[in-house]
């Protein structure tokens, strides 16, 4: 009778496990390509707009878009957008807004915003003693953007050889806004006349640190062409995708009508 417990006889042991770094690398591999086709999910508004409420973080208001096409490598270009104030009234309505940075820029270095191409602008602002809209809304974005970077040291020099002087360096641009076939109304609420300032095309710097530029003042190196007419009354549409009219007739103005 053989001895169950005798050591002598081979014992049965299971198979060995397969590797299963195949199965590792395909889960990487399918979250590669998952975040790869992550900006295609653009045509979702909140997916679409992350970027934008990235870049004017701050602004006293609600913008949005219709529209978008981005990469992760590639510029950014959004059609349709629309900035309404913090009470939901309509401001400015932009054709087509492209920006030179990728979104992987943006998320990496966010003061980095490059040129912003603003195509077939259309900005109905009030303006006042000391004010308008559009400034109230910017305001708060802009001081962030100054507060994003140190001024730039100043450089010691002399001065006619007497003593020395302190003179602050202009501080490197943290963005360009350009500027091409857009329109501009002026309602001012002093005289109670509008007017509009269309066929705009311009190329503004926007600095961080100061450089010595005013507070609600266009740069020094700032290039503005346009043409300057009065309208007697608020005519321009504020409508995402809309144009501007040709004519005087009464319209819908930044949530207003024109009576």
């Amino acid at each position: 009778m053989d001895d169950p417990w005798d050591d002598d006889e081979p014992v049965e042991r299971p198979p060995p496990r397969r590797p299963r770094r195949w199965r590792r690398l395909l889960v990487l591999v399918l979250a590669a390509a998952a975040v790869w086709q992550l900006p295609l999910v653009a045509v979702l508004a909140p997916v679409r707009d992350w970027p934008l409420q990235q870049i004017f973080a701050g602004v006293a208001g609600r913008i949005r878009s219709g529209g978008a096409d981005w990469g992760w490598f590639g510029p950014i270009t959004y059609r349709g957008l629309l900035l309404e104030t913090s009470d939901g009234q309509p401001l400015l309505a932009v054709d087509e807004l492209s920006i030179d940075r990728s979104p992987l820029t943006l998320l990496l270095r966010p003061a980095d915003l490059g040129v912003i191409r603003i195509r077939g602008g259309r900005l109905s602002t009030a303006v006042w003693q000391g004010g308008s809209t559009i400034e109230t809304v910017l305001e708060p974005w802009l001081a962030r953007q100054a507060a994003a970077a140190p001024a730039a040291p100043p450089v010691v020099g002399q001065w006619g050889g007497i003593a020395d002087v302190a003179v602050a360096e202009p501080a490197a641009p943290a963005a360009t806004v350009e500027l091409i076939d857009c329109t501009i109304e002026l309602i001012d609420l002093r005289h109670s006349d509008t007017w509009w300032i269309d066929d705009l095309a311009a190329t503004i710097p926007l600095r961080t640190g100061g450089g010595g530029q005013q507070a609600g003042s266009l740069p020094i190196d700032a290039v503005v062409g346009g043409r300057i007419r009065a309208v007697g009354k608020p005519t321009l549409e504020v409508v995402a995708g809309a144009a501007a009219p040709a004519g005087a007739g009464p319209a819908s103005v930044a949530g207003r009508t024109a009576a």
